[in-house]
């Protein structure tokens, strides 16, 4: 039935493609050109057009009635990436820039001639879902690196989302979040926004004249329309937004923050189902202090460090020998988080912040920790020390990260790393260098060397990745190189997997057809080929996929892998289940269909079935997400493993339930539920999250577990917690 869909499409017989847009009725865009008010000062520097200094106070309600706002030079030319590149934006869409002494306002007119179709579905900071909302977005290049930077998005609904840019976007840290407002308004002509940024945030480097690097960013959800100004070419995606950024300058300002003080307190209730167990009450409080050394470096301190409002982890299902990856959600660790990034993401990671303060999945006390993290001229700097408590399960431990990049060219950059982590149980340190060269654009060569000594458990050893890549719109290959040496530990990171040499290859076609339905193909190949230090065949993978992206934003793809493992030592994939060691031959394959997130009703399928460790397995997935109105957002996700092995069958299930409710874009709560029948648990997660003033937070929390006694791996019994926090932000 699949292939009967799609043979029409692979024939080649022509779609109805939705018909180019038209340009707005108002007057066309011009080339990027900003038109200054004869009122204000002629002196800009050289290069950079200016911004207008707002004499009167701007009130934030979405609407660009205040006085300045007439003044404010405004900013056209909105160039489409996606779907007609080098096209004019199909909406007129104007951007204004204004300042005063402690912040940055920008005022955006984003027109549409059927203002009841524009996409407004999210009020939640920091949702994801807005992706899938009309959108504005600037990035700001505050010290005009074309390389590092800030981005900052709104919906018609003055929702939020913020992250910080690393490396040309090469790391896109939507984790971070910053201290600012926006408010927006649809009218009868589209709609419009304001946002106000203060300048703390942005970490410039004080001069008479300042100037900032900006690029503006409209999708146009209902056509996956999306535009840029100035102009990014597709082939670059995102990530040459900083570097094309327009210059804009500013006047009598500084950057920075001299002091922020966020004090925080917190009461808890704790149960546990154990016998005989009590339940504990207790309050506690901590101190976060960020001290601004100059406009453009930063420390950070934190005391008695606590993390009750972090979101739980989203549960996986283990079906390997190798250790799981979960990203980092607690607030100290993230800001500037990208700037300590060394190593290939969730496989060979120098620095990875969980682990400080978590050991084998249970919170440790952080007693004291900071942070001093930054620009000197072309240098980036980050430098992170903390304190552990000890416990019965963990000695106290001391953690310390230094980490360098110096800007070499327009593009290219070196850098170092070292982390040391010391406790009675032993010590271990790492260092190591990495290199990252763009050229022709699109082409890159990147890698890095690292090595480890320790005293105690472990040894010493050494790493290494090189990566060289071209990264276009139609075509993509890649070659690269691993190497982890059996003793190498990295007491400060994460490695998946040691004793491996890896050669792997990649090489994909994506064709954008014209007059059809489908947007874009994707046909890729990718051959991985893995030994261990003597040079014996561990794994090889030869991996191939097809799939097609539709103008509508649905998705259709099917992937085939074709996977031999030799296993040197049995491992335990489930209660009474084992693995033996020996030579596997697997192949799999996999069908999935995503529809576009712009639905009300949105999801995905998926069904894979193939050979696992002389077996067979079957799994069936998909998840489903609901939006009803701006306020309420649910989704449930499903993942059902069937596996059938000599050794025994059995079955792996992970269901998940979300529910998002925003009150007002600063009043928001959500509900998670997860279950896993692999370790036999329920977990069940609400918070509520009241952002009384930028920066300052209220926050309700209620964790529940729930599990059997003799539950398989895990021997935590059934718990709970119920939390109260606030946090209070002085700026000095």
């Amino acid at each position: 039935m699949l292939g009967c869909a799609l043979w029409p499409i692979l024939a080649g017989v022509p779609f109805a493609a939705p018909a180019p847009v038209p340009p707005a009725a108002a007057p066309p865009p011009v080339p990027v050109m900003i038109r200054p008010s004869p009122r204000l000062p002629q002196r800009i520097d050289p290069g950079a057009k200016r911004a207008a200094r707002a004499e009167s106070a701007i009130h934030l309600d979405g609407i660009l009635n205040d006085k300045p706002w007439g003044d404010a030079p405004r900013l056209t030319g909105f160039v489409q990436q996606v779907p007609q590149p080098g096209a004019l934006i199909s909406e007129l869409t104007e951007v204004r820039i204004l300042y005063d002494d402690e912040n940055l306002y920008l005022g955006v007119i984003c027109g549409d001639r059927k203002p009841d179709r524009v996409l407004a579905r999210t009020l939640a900071r920091d949702d994801f879902m807005l992706l899938a909302d009309d959108l504005f977005a600037v990035a700001i290049d505050s010290g005009r690196t074309g390389r590092d930077g800030f981005w900052f998005a709104t919906n018609p609904l003055g929702a939020q989302f913020d992250a910080q840019i690393f490396n040309e976007g090469r790391i896109f840290d939507t984790a971070w979040d910053g201290v600012w407002e926006a408010r927006s308004r649809i009218g009868a002509e589209g709609w419009t926004a304001e946002m106000r940024i203060p300048l703390f945030n942005l970490r410039f480097s004080d001069a008479p004249v300042v100037t900032l690097g900006f690029n503006f960013h409209r999708l146009i959800r209902r056509r996956n329309e999306e535009a840029y100004l100035p102009p990014v070419s597709r082939d670059y995606g995102d990530e040459k937004a900083l570097s094309r950024a327009l210059p804009v300058s500013l006047e009598g300002v500084r950057g920075g923050a001299s002091l922020q003080i966020l004090p925080h307190g917190l009461v808890e209730h704790r149960r546990s189902a154990e016998p005989d167990a009590d339940s504990d009450d207790f309050g506690r409080t901590g101190l976060d202090v960020k001290w601004g050394i100059t406009p453009a470096l930063t420390a950070d301190f934190t005391l008695n460090t606590d993390f009750a409002e972090t979101e739980v982890d989203q549960q996986q299902i283990n079906l390997t020998r190798f250790a799981l990856f979960f990203p980092e959600k607690r607030e100290f660790f993230l800001e500037n988080a990208g700037l300590f990034d060394f190593g290939f993401p969730a496989e060979v990671q120098i620095f990875f912040s969980r682990r400080i303060g978590l050991e084998d999945g249970k919170t440790v006390p952080i007693r004291a920790g900071g942070r001093m993290s930054g620009r000197l001229g072309r240098t980036t700097i980050g430098v992170l020390d903390a304190l552990t408590n000890g416990t019965p399960e963990a000695p106290g431990t001391h953690f310390g990260v230094l980490r360098a990049r110096q800007d070499l060219g327009a593009r290219a950059s070196a850098g170092l790393i070292l982390t040391d982590r010391h406790s009675d149980a032993g010590d271990n340190r790492v260092v190591g260098a990495d290199l990252f060269v763009p050229f022709r654009e699109e082409y890159r060569l990147q890698g890095f060397i690292a090595g480890s000594s320790t005293t105690g458990p472990g040894g010493d050893g050494g790493a290494g990745w090189f990566r060289f890549a071209r990264e276009g719109d139609i075509w993509q290959y890649s070659a690269d190189y691993t190497e982890v040496d059996a003793d190498f530990v990295a007491g400060t990171g994460f490695v998946q997997r040691g004793n491996q040499r890896r050669r792997r290859g990649s090489f994909a076609w994506r064709p954008r057809p014209l007059g059809a339905a489908v947007r874009q193909w994707t046909l890729l190949y990718s051959p991985t080929y893995l030994t261990d230090d003597d040079n014996r065949l561990m794994t090889r993978l030869h991996f191939a996929e097809i799939s097609a992206e539709f103008h509508t934003g649905d998705t259709l793809g099917m992937f085939y892998l074709d996977d031999f493992e030799r296993l040197l030592t049995p491992f335990d994939i489930f209660p009474d289940v084992t693995v033996p060691p020996g030579d596997y031959d697997n192949s799999e394959a996999q069908v999935t269909a995503t529809t576009s997130s712009n639905r009300p009703w949105a999801g995905s399928v998926f069904a894979n079935l193939g050979d696992f460790f002389g077996g067979r397995r079957r799994i069936l997935g998909g998840s489903l997400t609901a939006r009803t109105g701006r306020h309420l957002t649910i989704g449930t996700e499903l993942t059902h493993n069937r596996v059938r092995l000599p050794a025994g069958d059995f079955s792996a299930r992970l269901t998940a339930l979300r529910v998002r409710y925003a009150f007002a874009t600063r009043l928001f709560g959500g509900l998670l539920v997860q279950s896993n029948s692999l370790t036999d648990e329920i977990g069940v997660n609400l918070r509520l999250n009241w952002v009384y003033r930028p920066g300052s937070d209220f926050f309700v929390v209620y964790n529940r577990l729930l599990r059997r006694p003799n539950a398989p791996f895990l021997a935590d019994a059934e718990r709970d917690t119920f939390i109260l926090k606030l946090t209070y932000l002085w700026r000095l």
